[in-house]
């Protein structure tokens, strides 16, 4: 690959969520080039995801639920998700944010092991198809050491709070 191009696929990469910001692969000393490497870890782990877990069940018809789970970068990070409900757009065939389906949690100091965290709204009246997108964010001493975004998917059973328990979906449609 032609050097000049290289740059361009790094940039590209880091804007993507890919691998961790540049402050962290940036930094000289062998724990600045620990935390970036798990950082990158953390970044590709199959414990990194989000899921619907409330889908609009029998006795809440109008409630929508979104878990998430990030793994640690195993020393102490404070880590936060900011999760985004999208809904289908048919004029423009593709998913856009609801700007009032939004929320931040701060899920604290996470130093091993995995973490969840989640949001639930009640809605009104039927939605279009649903999903929603995550991003996740490392922080170790006041900077932004790594960050990753997620769609919502299917397949995480263990997701916390599920109704009903085990309930994974990547997309919602509340009638």
């Amino acid at each position: 690959m032609p050097r000049r191009h290289r740059h361009s696929v790094a940039v590209l990469a880091v804007l993507l969520g890919l691998i961790a910001t540049p402050a962290a692969l940036a930094g000289s000393s062998p724990a600045a080039r620990s935390t970036a490497a798990a950082a990158v870890r953390a970044v590709h782990s199959p414990h990194l995801w989000a899921t619907i877990n409330i889908c609009g069940p029998a006795r809440h018809p109008h409630m929508l639920g979104v878990r998430a789970q990030m793994p640690s970068l195993n020393v102490p990070t404070r880590v936060s998700m900011l999760i985004q409900v999208d809904y289908w757009n048919g004029k423009r065939h593709a998913f856009v944010p609801d700007p009032g389906l939004r929320f931040l949690t701060r899920l604290g100091v996470l130093s091993y092991g995995t973490e969840q965290g989640g949001a639930t709204w009640r809605l009104k009246g039927p939605t279009p198809n649903l999903r929603a997108t995550v991003s996740f964010m490392w922080r170790r001493g006041g900077k932004l050491v790594a960050r990753a975004t997620r769609h919502t998917t299917f397949g995480h059973h263990d997701a916390d709070h599920a109704v009903p328990p085990g309930y994974s979906s990547g997309f919602c449609t509340l009638r």
